[in-house]
């Protein structure tokens, strides 16, 4: 909606935010700035970043959170090819 407004904030996953219609401004620790419909921004885990939308009309966007994997086993494999010579195919 028009003048609602996100407070700066940081998550513990990578995020994607994709502006679906509208604009919103931007505000991160060093810049802020205006994004535009079809933008997409980034933002890296606990990288503080907050919305205003300051235009007439609701902004829509897309938010993606992206979690770290947690490996809980170390997975390898042997390719079948290592170790053969050109004339072993």
């Amino acid at each position: 909606e028009p003048g609602a407004h996100l407070k700066k904030h940081g998550s513990e996953e990578f995020a994607l935010i994709y502006i679906i219609s509208g604009s919103i401004e931007v505000e991160t620790d060093t810049e802020t700035y205006e994004a535009q419909e079809g933008t997409l921004l980034e933002f890296q885990p606990k990288e503080q970043h907050g919305f205003t939308n300051k235009g007439d009309t609701t902004a829509k966007v897309l938010v993606v959170r992206i979690k770290e994997p947690k490996w809980e086993r170390q997975v390898s494999w042997k390719s079948p090819h290592l170790g053969r010579s050109d004339r072993d195919y």
